[in-house]
C-alpha cells in the first residue's frame, strides 16, 4: 500500500465586513437536484454569516426552503427535497454573526413543543411590535413551511401546517428590526406589517408605506394573528406594486397577516457567468496526436481554452512547444566491443523505456507522459482551506492507490504541478500531459474529489472520452439542448493520440449527460442505445484504471525516495561482479573486492584530503568462474536538503601479495567504466530528481551521459586494461 505524505497548513478566516443585500437566481451551473448553491464574495467562507431569504417570483416553487453552509459556500435548498427549478429567484439579506439586530435560533425539548418553538432573546422579548423575519437554517429538515407569533411576552416560530410537529435540532436565522426606518451597518431597512382583507386569488398586494423605487427589494414572513397561511409564500413586483402569492397558486385566504422589510439599497447581484465569449478556430498540433486538425478554442485570462476546462497554452501560441524529453540512457557501444558472455548490451544493462509505445490505434510519445508515472506536485500557499486540502490529498491517494500512478511533493524541481485557486472558476482546469515547466491545476471553490481527480488525469495525459473520434457509435450529442456559445466543447477529434480501452461512458473523463445543458431537463449527451442521459460512475471506473495502467504500465513506487527535508542515507549495493579475464599471478581467479567514497555534493574528486566525503572497502570475494553476487553495501548519510550526492566505486583485484608477476600487479584495479581513459566510476546523484549520470574522465556531469535513477538496477562495463570487467549496482536514498 503506498504511504500518503500529508502536509500542514496555515487556515485563516476573513470576516465579513458588513450587510449587504443580493439577489441569487437558479439556474444551471449552480443548481443541482433541490439544492441552489450561492457563489458570492460576501457569503463564501461565511460560515457564520447570518442569511435571510424571500422566494422572488421568477418560477414557482411551491416548497418551503432553508438555507445550509456546506464546504464554504451557502446553498438554498427545498425541505422536501423536491428538484429546485431553474431561473427561480431569492432576495438575500446578509449579516454578520455579531449583528445586534439579528441571532440564530435552535429548536431544543425545552423551548419547543408539538408545532411551536420559543424564541428567549432580549431581542425579541418583551417586544411586541417589532418586526421579525425568519429563515429556516439547516438543522433538520422541516417541511413547513413558517410563520412568527407573539403570546404571553415572547416572540414564536411555528408551522404554518399544525400536523406537521417542529424538528428538534433544526435552527432559525432570526432577523429584528422595528418599525419603520432601521439602520443596519450599511443597509437602509424600513419594517411594517400588513394584514390581507380583500384578496380574490392566490396573490396579495402589498400596503407599504414607504414609496417603492427600482431598486426596491421585498422581504416577507407570515405574522400570526387570526388566520393559518400553510401554503409557501414569494414577493412579486407587478408594475409598480409589490405583492404576496402563494407559490402553490392556492387562494390567498382574508385575515392573513405579514411581517414585511422593504430596502430600498440597489440590488449587488450575484456574479453572473462569464459572458458569451468569441470563438476561434485553427489548425494545430494536440499533444499526443499524430496530425495537426481544425480545433475550436477561446481565450480566457490570457489562456486557450478547450472543450471548458483544458489549457492549451497562452493566447499567442495556443499550443505549448512539447516538453523537455526525458533523459535517454547512453549507449556506450561506441567505445568498446561488446564480450558475447556480457550479461548486458550497449555499456548500460538497465531495462531503458522506449520513447514510443504502441496501443491499439497509434503510438504514444512517452515525452509528454511523466516519466515512470512520477507526478511531483506542489500546493499554492494559502490558496485552499484545511477542507479543500483534504479534498485534494482525498484524490492524490486514490489515484495512488488505485493505479500506477506516484504523485509525490515535489522539492527543488521544477517540472510539476502545482494546485492554485480560482475563486471565480466552476469546476477545475489543467493542460493535456506534463508540461515544459510547472504546470498549473486551477480549481474553483470546494471542488469534487472527483473534479480534482479528473484535472489530474488530464496533467497525466487523459483527453476527454467524449471528444474520441469513435464515440458516435457510443452517444448522441443533443445539440438543441447545449447553452448558446459551448457547442465546441462537444467536437470530437479528427483523429485521436491514442484509444488504450474500449469506449467507456462510465469514465471518470466523461461529461456527464447534462453538461452544458440549457437546462436541467434537456440532456446534451444520452446513450446511443438506450437514449438515457449518460450519467459517469463516481469516481475511477475499472476502464480508467485500466487505461492508466496501459500508458504507464509499471509502478515505480519503490524507487521514490524520501523527501529532500529529511535525513537520508545514500545506500550502494553491489549486486553483481563479474569478468571473462583471468588472473595473471600464480592463480587463475580474481579476489574481487571494491572501495567506495561517498560524500554531499558534486564538487569533490575522489581520493582529495579535503573532501566532505567518507570512503569504505569491502570484503574479498573469489569464484572460480569469476562471477560473483556479493550484496556489498555501502551507506552514508546525508544532512537535509541536500539536493546532490556522488558515489565513486572502484573494483580491485586483491592478490595478496607483493612484486610484479605475468604483468600484473598486486591489487590490479579492473576496468568497469564504459569511457576511455578511466576505469572507476563517478556517479552523479540528483536527489530531488532521482537521476544518476556518470562522470567522465574530467569528473563532469553531462546530461547526455544519463545511465538511470534512484532505486534501478544498473549495469556498466569496461573496454580497457589487461582486466575487464561487468558491475550491477542499485543506488538508493533511505
Amino acid at each position: 500500500m503506498k504511504n500518503l505524505v500529508f502536509l500542514s497548513f496555515l487556515l485563516f478566516a476573513v470576516g465579513l465586513t458588513g450587510q449587504i443585500k443580493f439577489d441569487h437566481t437558479s439556474n444551471a451551473r449552480n443548481t443541482k437536484d433541490h439544492i441552489t448553491t450561492i457563489n458570492h464574495p460576501a457569503t463564501n467562507n461565511k460560515p457564520d454569516a447570518i442569511l435571510i431569504v424571500t422566494q422572488e417570483f421568477g418560477k414557482y416553487n411551491p416548497h418551503a426552503i432553508g438555507v445550509w453552509y456546506h464546504k464554504n459556500k451557502w446553498h438554498i435548498f427545498n425541505q422536501d427535497r423536491s428538484k429546485m427549478p431553474l431561473t427561480t429567484h431569492f432576495n438575500v439579506l446578509i449579516f454578520p454573526k455579531n449583528t445586534r439586530q439579528a441571532f440564530v435560533h435552535t429548536t431544543k425539548a425545552s423551548n419547543t413543543n408539538d408545532h411551536i418553538t420559543t424564541l428567549n432573546n432580549g431581542l425579541t422579548n418583551g417586544k411586541p411590535n417589532d418586526i421579525v423575519l425568519v429563515t429556516q437554517l439547516y438543522g433538520a429538515y422541516n417541511t413547513s413551511n413558517i410563520g412568527v407569533w407573539y403570546a404571553q411576552g415572547k416572540w414564536k416560530v411555528y408551522n404554518e401546517n399544525t400536523s406537521k410537529k417542529m424538528p428538534i435540532n433544526t435552527k432559525m436565522n432570526v432577523l429584528v428590526v422595528k418599525k419603520g426606518n432601521n439602520k443596519i451597518g450599511n443597509l437602509n431597512l424600513f419594517g411594517f406589517k400588513y394584514q390581507e382583507t380583500k384578496t380574490t386569488n392566490h396573490i396579495s398586494k402589498i400596503k407599504s408605506p414607504l414609496q417603492y423605487t427600482s431598486s426596491t427589494t421585498v422581504f416577507a414572513n407570515t405574522n400570526y394573528k387570526s388566520t393559518y397561511n400553510s401554503n409557501p409564500i414569494g414577493v412579486w413586483k407587478t408594475g409598480r406594486d409589490w405583492t404576496i402569492f402563494n407559490q402553490n397558486k392556492k387562494k390567498m385566504s382574508r385575515g392573513v397577516q405579514f411581517n414585511v422589510v422593504l430596502t430600498n439599497e440597489p440590488v449587488r447581484s450575484n456574479p453572473s457567468p462569464s459572458p458569451r465569449v468569441t470563438i476561434l478556430n485553427k489548425r494545430v498540433k494536440l499533444p499526443f496526436l499524430e496530425r495537426t486538425e481544425n480545433i475550436s478554442y477561446y481565450i480566457d485570462k490570457g489562456l486557450a481554452m478547450y472543450q471548458g476546462d483544458i489549457v492549451l497554452g497562452n493566447a499567442r501560441n495556443v499550443v505549448d512547444p512539447a516538453p523537455k524529453p526525458h533523459p535517454v540512457k547512453k549507449n556506450f557501444s561506441r567505445y568498446g566491443e561488446i564480450r558475447p558472455s556480457a550479461p548486458i548490451r550497449n555499456g548500460v544493462g538497465s531495462s531503458t523505456q522506449a520513447i514510443m509505445i504502441r496501443v491499439s490505434d497509434g503510438l504514444i510519445d512517452r515525452n509528454w507522459l511523466w516519466n515512470k508515472g512520477i507526478i511531483p506536485y506542489s500546493v499554492k500557499s494559502g490558496d485552499f482551506s484545511n477542507a479543500e486540502l483534504r479534498v485534494i490529498l482525498d484524490a492524490i491517494d486514490e489515484l495512488n492507490t488505485r493505479t500506477n500512478l506516484n504523485i509525490v511533493p515535489k522539492w527543488k524541481i521544477q517540472n510539476h504541478v502545482q494546485f492554485i485557486k480560482d475563486r471565480d472558476l466552476n469546476g477545475g482546469k489543467s493542460k493535456v500531459g506534463r508540461a515544459r515547466i510547472r504546470q498549473k491545476i486551477t480549481l474553483g471553490e470546494n471542488v469534487s474529489r472527483n473534479t480534482i481527480m479528473h484535472e489530474i488525469l488530464h496533467a497525466a495525459g487523459a483527453w476527454h472520452e467524449q471528444s474520441r473520434n469513435d464515440r458516435d457509435r457510443h452517444i448522441r450529442i443533443n445539440w438543441d439542448n447545449i447553452q448558446d456559445g459551448k457547442e465546441s466543447n462537444f467536437k470530437k477529434h479528427s483523429s485521436d493520440g491514442y484509444k488504450v480501452t474500449p469506449y467507456d461512458a462510465n469514465s471518470i473523463m466523461h461529461y456527464g449527460g447534462y453538461a452544458f445543458s440549457k437546462d436541467r431537463s434537456s440532456p446534451t449527451i444520452v446513450d446511443a442505445r438506450t437514449r438515457n442521459p449518460v450519467s459517469p460512475d463516481s469516481g475511477l471506473s475499472a476502464m480508467d484504471i485500466d487505461g492508466i495502467n496501459t500508458a504507464y504500465p509499471f509502478d515505480f513506487y519503490e524507487r521514490i525516495s524520501r523527501p529532500v527535508t529529511s535525513i537520508r542515507t545514500v545506500k550502494t549495493t553491489i549486486l553483481r561482479v563479474q569478468s571473462d579475464d583471468r588472473d595473471g599471478g600464480r592463480k587463475h581467479d580474481i579476489d574481487f573486492y571494491m572501495k567506495n567514497e561517498t560524500g554531499p555534493g558534486w564538487d569533490w574528486r575522489p581520493g582529495g584530503s579535503s573532501n566532505p566525503s567518507e570512503r569504505f572497502k569491502s570484503g574479498t570475494v573469489e569464484e572460480s568462474d569469476n562471477d560473483i553476487y556479493p550484496n556489498w553495501e555501502f551507506r552514508y548519510t546525508i544532512r537535509r536538503n541536500e539536493p546532490y550526492a556522488k558515489v565513486w566505486l572502484q573494483l580491485r583485484d586483491d592478490d595478496g601479495r607483493s612484486g610484479t608477476e605475468g604483468g600484473i600487479s598486486p591489487d590490479e584495479t579492473l576496468d568497469i567504466n564504459p569511457f576511455p581513459g578511466i576505469t572507476a566510476l563517478e556517479l552523479y546523484i540528483d536527489t530531488a530528481s532521482g537521476e544518476i549520470f556518470l562522470g567522465d574522465i574530467d569528473g563532469r556531469r553531462r546530461d547526455e551521459n544519463y545511465i538511470g535513477s534512484l532505486g534501478e538496477d544498473i549495469s556498466l562495463e569496461g573496454f580497457e586494461g589487461g582486466q575487464k570487467a561487468y558491475v550491477l549496482f542499485n543506488i538508493v536514498l533511505e
